[in-house]
């Protein structure tokens, strides 16, 4: 976290200390052999052994030294991903879908350029950080004279090329930070969908890539990037012609083109969402501030115009939306269009710009707001609201950062309303609201003295106004009862009830609107703290303030069966924040209570009851370590009227979710091992370990809250020692047995997606027989049975396991018979079954067979070849089924019978098969790869040996892989297919697939070998061969393709070059220096390019010397520099990044004057007194030379030193030291100091 910043949950800073003490006795006892070696049949003189281990250790955890946590403090909720503000990034649009309207012949080219500008010019509110805003100019100035008028003019980009799901990743509103001139008028307006890609109407697709022998690869060479020619005087039919002809895109590095998907073909379909802002109603709106309900805020005058800040529902489920044009597919969304429009004569003058700062479409991580019940007068949304966008919002805090800038505070607006009363027609007048009578206000109103006659009452839903309390609730008890699931009635008359069979107690009498997040992997854990806080404002209520009226609620857990809730009176002035402004209130719940009060009614909420205590509800079984979902809303049974409409919505702040006041931890692990082993004859051990579920190893901070009691014991017999030695025979029997009972709270387990948790307790037996001899087979014979006993789910899982394995090693080569086979099989046979008296899943039994085998044949000499084959396939027992099959393939041989060449080659191929019952289709998959090499030493080719060139290699290696997934197939494909050569089916597509070739050449030789020359009669005393290089050269293309989706990607490695110079006494430079030491020189430029996505190139040249300057002094430097030029095509962009880091490491030891053995115990204690220090430190600086966004630097230091008391005792302290300096954005720097202290006994 931020210095001075609260961290979240996940990031929160910990102290973690743990005491350990480990002995360990291993001793030779004589008495053990000689008692092995006086048994009947058995000669033997090996060793005995007997090791004892016992460790004892205590953690101890203070899981967040801050002292709180955030769970969400509403900063991250939005999800607002932007589009670029470069014009680079945008192109000339095609005309909007009315082609009558919108049409060459009456467009403008709107002129394109950026600035930056200081972000608190904008609004005042912002840091002086420059953000780009893109210019729109040239805009329509006379929609309707001349001949060639001026009625619009627009740009367009792309958003993705197979389209974005919006409705999958829940965006909601628009939102914009525009400049609009004083008293500008006219329309502008913004599509999302899918629009044409002819932008000048001519049917021709016009592109860069174009260059001979590329055409078409979505590369851009150097010669392609002259631009594409705009000119829509060649439109066709229905267009009109235009006048306007443009250059787009020459010389800007990126490729471009009007094929926005890169398919190779013009599209010209449109389906889009369109959204406009009418500019005269926002500029109208600059001196009183009162605009569009789209306007959020007003903000700074800058020159002749304002800054607007707007947001507009994107409404994308609204099929019945009048601005949508054509079919517009909200889970499809690929291009967005600017566009501007003149209404009349005198929109815009030829002086008039539109600046955008930023334009964005907006999510949230909370799931959108319901009303519950939820009828056609409900209505409720979520916003994500901020003191820099919001001016009717009220900070809960005001803070700024070092350079005086306030910082930005976002908060959750949940807003509703529960009747839209006056827009329903029955009432007008504010009289009717102190007339409505407790619970009897379900979307209605009461059968009072209103002169509201009961068949126009009856309009109302949800039986408002007949005077009861409509409910299935009969025994008025809380709970659902047998008989009562039998929905409640609308205004008292048969065949409008509500909730029948859905197995809830359904009822008028509470409203509910809220909003959800849900954790997207793993839970939240509350353990490790007393309090949970939370800050929520009153902004409007809609409901009275008494007791029986609005509260507001925070709901947490699991599932909607398994929560926690407190809730308060939304208006209630005691618990008013006293540290923040306005009307925030603030709430604490004590988390020990909550489980407390679960404790005390764990009956009742075992037989399905809400137990409600004080402030707090309960249901189900939930747990703090497993906190999934968090909801937040108000509920009531009383709410009252609005008297004006354009008080629609009440609307509550949510704001910093926090945990508080925290638990420091402390836990216990013990362990005992004994091993005896009886000579080279029987081995027999034991093992016990118990770990409570505080426990924590160090660096590992797990919230498993984990208790384990483990036992084990094991024994190998040597049985051929009953054998007559001569035989030379091995026959090991080993038997383990092993017994494991764990405790575990409820826990989410994200791999299988289940709750695996409470009391289990697991059995296992193994026994495996071993038989070697020379000349025979050797075989090997094994099973085991595991058994697991679940509580919680009363459920055991058993799986028997029967394996044989078989190997032969032929003593000689006879003709073409195999030199070497080998294969394995294994049977697991595993058993679900449920003991439970009511049963919720079937009992299950699987067979599941593995074979794998492979033989190695050597038909010449230094010439061999090996085929391997294995398979594997699963049945249902129960329902006599094969569920899943699989095989493999594979093929590889290679030779060396020429002197100093061994090409070889490889090949293997996979084919699976999952089906599935229910609809009688299966899954299948394939993956083949196919590797061939020659490697090539040039000085030894023949037999020879070329001096110059002895120590040369060069390694080239090919590689071709591909693999490929379909669904809802109905039949097993043929054996092409499943041996990885040929398509599956010629009529579908597969769901994914990759295909991928790969090219390397690695050279590795002396270069200077030939200048060598001996010294003296040494003949191994050389000056130059101390010096050697790596060359290597690796190119990988792959085309992959996903759901439909085709990406090509390229990956060039070159060149990669490393020089190495070993130290030798008599090299010619620098020789005192080189002695005794290393110098390696580096060099890699590495090229990454994602067809029509991205390109990168990174430049690393590196130097390393590493020294010994003495026995007892060392010292590496480390010099390591990256250069990174990335091109973001899709988003327009280009970065060059630039990495230092050198590193500095001396290792010095120093002996003490004077070494002693103490003569008595010598045997133990070997004194040495040494200390050895180790210093390392590293300095990194990250800069990005384009844009300042990155611009950091980092010091790392370490320094450690050991004390050697003895050899057999050691001391070692260590002292770590970092600094992070962020230099491009304020409150990011940091330093951290770590302390480690061990010592370590060894007898």
């Amino acid at each position: 976290p931020r210095h001075g910043e609260i961290p979240s949950i996940d990031n929160a800073p910990t102290t973690q200390n743990i005491l350990d003490t480990n002995l360990r006795l291993y001793y030779h006892p004589e008495f053990m052999t000689n008692m092995i070696d006086g048994l009947p049949l058995v000669e033997t003189e090996y060793p005995s052994t007997l090791s004892i281990e016992a460790e004892v250790a205590r953690s101890f955890l203070n899981p967040n030294v801050v002292g709180t946590a955030n769970v969400d403090d509403m900063e991250g909720t939005k999800i607002a991903p932007g589009f670029p503000m470069r014009y680079e990034a945008w192109q000339p649009s095609s005309p909007p879908g009315n082609q009558l309207v919108y049409n060459e012949k009456n467009r403008v080219l709107l002129s394109q350029s950026e600035f930056n500008i200081e972000q608190s010019e904008i609004n005042s509110d912002f840091t002086d950080d420059f953000t780009y805003v893109l210019v729109l100019g040239n805009l329509p100035k006379n929609p309707f004279e001349g001949e060639f008028p001026e009625r619009w003019g627009g740009i367009c980009r792309n958003i993705s090329v197979h389209g974005m799901d919006y409705i999958e990743k829940e965006y909601k509103y628009l939102e914009m930070m525009v400049w609009f001139p004083n008293n500008m008028d006219g329309l502008f307006h913004v599509d999302l969908g899918e629009i044409s890609e002819d932008a000048d109407s001519d049917s021709i697709l016009d592109t860069e890539d174009t260059g001979p022998g590329e055409k078409g690869d979505g590369r851009l060479q150097q010669s392609e990037d002259v631009g594409w020619e705009f000119d829509n005087s060649k439109a066709v039919p229905p267009f009109e012609p235009g006048n306007d002809y443009a250059l787009i895109g020459a010389k800007n590095g990126f490729l471009d083109t009007e094929d926005f998907d890169f398919d190779g073909n013009l599209d010209t379909i449109q389906n889009y969402f369109e959204y406009t802002v009418d500019i005269g109603e926002v500029t109208a709106g600059y001196g009183n501030e009162k605009g569009p309900e789209y306007v959020t805020d007003y903000m700074n005058w800058y020159e002749n115009g304002r800054w607007v800040s707007i947001r507009i529902p994107l409404e994308l489920e609204n099929e019945s939306r009048e601005e949508n044009y054509g079919n517009p597919d909200p889970t499809a969304i690929k291009h967005i269009r600017i566009w501007v429009e003149a209404e009349d004569e005198g929109d815009f003058s030829t002086s008039d710009q539109i600046w955008l700062a930023s334009l964005a479409v907006v999510g949230n991580r909370w799931e959108e707001a319901v009303v519950d019940p939820a009828t056609g007068l409900n209505d409720a949304l979520i916003e994500v609201i901020s003191n820099k966008t919001d001016s009717e919002y009220i900070p809960l805090r005001e803070e700024y950062d070092e350079r005086g800038y306030l910082k930005q505070e976002s908060s959750l607006a949940l807003k509703y309303v529960v009747s839209e009363w006056n827009d329903v027609g029955y009432f007008g007048e504010d009289s009717y609201e102190d007339e409505i009578r407790d619970e009897d206000i379900l979307m209605g109103v009461v059968n009072d003295s209103d002169g509201v006659a009961d068949a126009e009452r009856r309009r109302f839903p949800w039986g408002a106004g007949d005077g009861i309390l409509n409910t299935e609730d009969r025994n008025h008890n809380g709970v659902l009862d047998e008989g009562e699931d039998v929905g409640w009635v609308h205004d008292g008359y048969p065949g409008n009830e509500t909730g029948a069979g859905n197995g809830r107690l359904d009822s008028e009498d509470e409203i509910y609107a809220y909003t959800r997040y849900e954790s997207s992997y793993l839970p939240y854990d509350f353990t490790g703290y007393r309090n949970l806080i939370v800050n929520f404002y009153p902004k409007k209520t809609q409901f009275r303030g008494d007791d029986e009226g609005e509260l507001f609620f925070i709901r947490f857990g699991s599932d909607d069966n398994n929560f926690y809730e407190y809730f308060v009176n939304a208006t209630d002035d005691s618990i008013r924040n006293p540290d923040a402004s306005g009307e925030w209130r603030l709430i604490k719940i004590d988390l020990l209570e909550l489980v407390d009060i679960q404790a005390r009614h764990s009956s009742e909420l075992a037989d399905g009851e809400i137990v409600t205590e004080g402030n707090v509800k309960v249901k189900g079984d939930p747990s703090l370590y497993n906190i999934l979902e968090i909801t937040v809303g108000v509920r009531t049974t009383d709410p009252m009227l609005y008297s004006r409409v354009d008080d629609k919505y009440a609307e509550i702040w949510i704001n910093d979710i926090a945990l508080e006041a925290p638990i420091d931890e402390s836990g216990y692990a013990r362990r005992v091992k004994v091993d005896l082993g009886f000579a080279d004859f029987i081995t027999v051990g034991g093992e016990y370990k118990a770990i409570d579920s505080e426990f924590q190893s160090i660096g590992h901070i797990s919230s498993s809250k984990t208790e384990s009691d483990f036992k084990q014991a094991y024994s190998t017999l040597e049985i051929s020692k009953f054998m007559p030695g001569e035989w030379k025979v091995s026959m090991p029997i080993s038997v383990k047995w092993s017994k494991n009972v764990t405790y575990t709270e409820d826990r989410y387990d994200p791999e299988n997606s289940i709750y695996n948790l409470g009391k289990i307790t697991s059995i296992s037996r193994q026994y495996n027989l071993g038989f070697r001899r020379v000349w025979l087979p050797t075989c090997n014979l094994g099973y085991s049975h595991t058994e697991s006993k679940n509580e919680k789910y009363e459920r055991r899982t058993i799986r028997d396991t029967y394996s044989t394995s078989f190997g032969y090693e032929f003593p000689d080569r006879i003709a073409y018979l195999p030199t070497n086979i080998s294969a394995t099989f294994r049977r697991f046979i595993d058993k679900t079954l449920y003991y439970a008296e009511v049963r919720t899943d079937p009992d299950k039994i699987d067979h599941t067979d593995h074979f794998s085998s492979s033989m190695r044949f050597e038909p010449l000499r230094r010439f061999e070849f090996r085929p391997s084959y294995g398979y594997s396939l699963t049945r249902d027992r129960i329902e006599d089924r094969l569920d899943y099959f699989s095989e493999n393939y594979g093929f590889s041989s290679s030779m060396s019978r020429v002197s100093g060449m061994r090409p070889s080659f490889s090949y293997t191929s996979s084919y699976s098969e999952d089906r599935d019952y229910t609809d009688n289709t299966m899954k299948v998959s394939n993956y083949s790869s196919l590797t061939s090499s020659f490697s090539i030493e040039p000085g030894r080719l023949g037999g020879g040996n070329i001096g110059a060139i002895s120590s040369m290699s060069i390694s080239p290696t090919y590689t071709l892989s591909r693999s490929s997934t379909y669904y809802d197939i109905t039949s097993r494909p043929g054996f092409k297919y499943r041996f990885g050569y040929d398509p599956i089916l010629h009529n579908m597509e597969p769901r994914t697939a990759m295909f991928k070739h790969t090219l390397s050449i690695s050279t590795r030789f002396r270069p200077f070998e030939f200048m060598s020359y001996k010294y003296g009669d040494d003949e191994n005393l050389r000056s130059w061969d101390c010096v050697s290089t790596t060359f290597s050269f690796k190119i990988t293309n792959t085309k992959q393709l996903v759901t439909g989706s085709l990406t090509k990607s390229r990956s060039i490695t070159f060149p990669s070059i490393q020089l190495r110079i070993d130290g030798v006494r008599n090299f010619p430079i620098f020789a005192n220096m080189l002695e005794r030491s290393s110098v390696v020189l580096g060099y890699d430029r590495q090229v990454l390019e994602y067809y029509g996505y991205s390109h990168s190139v990174d430049h690393s040249p590196s130097f390393s010397w590493r020294a010994t300057w003495s026995e007892n002094l060392k010292t590496i430097i480390d010099l390591d520099y990256t250069m990174e030029k990335s091109k973001d095509f899709d988003l327009g962009t280009s970065s060059v990044t630039t990495t230092v880091r050198p590193k500095i490491t001396i290792d010095y030891n120093l002996r003490m004057p004077k070494g002693y053995t103490i003569p008595v115990l010598e045997k133990i204690f070997r004194m040495r007194n040494e200390l050895d220090f180790i210093g390392t430190v590293t300095y990194t600086r990250i800069r990005n030379l384009k844009a300042m966004e990155d611009d950091t630097n980092r010091w790392d230091a370490d320094l450690s030193a050991g004390y050697y008391i003895t050899s057999n005792l050691r001391m070692t302290i260590s002292v770590g030291y970092t600094k992070f300096k962020n230099l491009s954005e304020a409150g990011l720097d940091y330093s951290t100091t770590n302390v480690f202290f061990t010592a370590e006994a060894l007898f």
